[in-house]
């Protein structure tokens, strides 16, 4: 039956077992009129002479209190039943665990991508706009050259992230940090993002070189092939970006990593086509959204209010004298 209802009026009865209590009306009734009328002293109505005399108002609606009677009975079962509307509730995003991960190396400072600004004031802004599109999701930043920092554990403050990001500067060149730690900063990024509670957990990486630290500056350090086994056997996909005019040969462990944890790699050669990327990996990455839900809201009150009202206002009648039946 509530599927019935639910499909045809949108409501549901909680406790449809009430509805027996319906049937009790017309047996009432028909037990009332199987039943023989109390003997009279005097002849009945329609043994006299009709006397020419007017049908008064009480008399046309002498089984008026009765008929109220038997609504708010039949109403007052339906109360019981307890009927629900179902209001389907908004579907709620999930959103998703992201981290960025940006280069901050000297090489940052190249003018190839628009010609008068830095590589990192392109990958800024663009990065900016970005985040301003992902509201609902759960965003992490770290920098990196030698060594990754992380500016930002996940947050759904977008307004912090763009704030850390606006702040990022490159490393000193040639300086003890200036080298380029692309499995580094992949496996610190995959360590915040193996404790995320959602179930979708993605990487952005951008960075315009090689990698320069896993091997002979450290040979303890994690390469991209290392970092990748990481990120896929902890469930995260790596968006890799190698920006820059140039950076045709140094990308190959920006590949690796996108390849092996069935993420993607890009090349963005001048800032249109970063904000391309960027975009495309925002379509890539939609926020999944929760089962709809549906909430049940009672609508049975007013029909209880009412059965009460039309049972007081029958014994009101039949006390002031009006028949209580045919």
């Amino acid at each position: 039956m509530n599927g019935w209802l639910a499909e045809r009026f949108g409501f549901v009865l909680l406790e449809p077992r009430f509805l027996w209590f319906v049937l009790a009306v017309p047996l009432a009734l028909l037990a009332r009129r199987l039943t023989p009328p109390p003997s009279l002293a005097f002849a009945p109505e329609r043994l006299l002479p009709p006397l020419g005399l007017p049908v008064s108002l009480r008399q046309r609606l002498r089984a008026l209190p009765l008929g109220m009677f038997a609504t708010g009975i039949v109403l007052l079962a339906l109360a019981l039943a307890r009927p629900a509307e179902r209001v389907a509730l908004p579907r709620q995003s999930l959103g998703v665990d992201l981290m960025l991960a940006v280069d901050r190396s000297s090489s940052m400072n190249e003018f190839d991508l628009d010609g008068e600004r830095t590589r990192i004031e392109v990958v800024k802004d663009a990065a900016t706009r970005f985040l301003e599109g992902r509201s609902g999701d759960r965003i992490g930043m770290l920098a990196f050259a030698r060594y990754p920092d992380l500016l930002s554990a996940p947050t759904l403050r977008i307004e912090t992230l763009i704030e850390r990001l606006a702040e990022l500067e490159t490393v000193v060149v040639d300086g003890p940090e200036d080298l380029t730690g692309i499995g580094g900063a992949a496996a610190r990024a995959a360590e915040i993002l193996r404790r995320a509670p959602g179930s979708s957990r993605v990487l952005i990486l951008l960075s315009d070189g090689e990698e320069n630290v896993a091997g002979a500056h450290a040979p303890q350090a994690l390469g991209p092939a290392e970092a990748a086994e990481l990120c896929r056997a902890w469930g995260i996909r790596v968006h890799a970006i190698a920006a820059g005019a140039g950076t045709d040969a140094a990308r190959s462990g920006l590949e690796v990593l996108a390849a092996r944890t069935g993420g993607s790699f890009h090349h963005a050669a001048d800032a249109g086509a970063l904000d391309r990327i960027y975009r495309a990996i925002g379509e890539m990455e939609p926020s999944p959204l929760a089962e709809p839900e549906v909430r049940l809201r009672e609508r049975g009150g007013w029909l209880a209010a009412l059965s009460i009202l039309l049972v007081a206002a029958g014994a009101f009648l039949a006390r002031r004298g009006w028949e209580a039946g045919p």
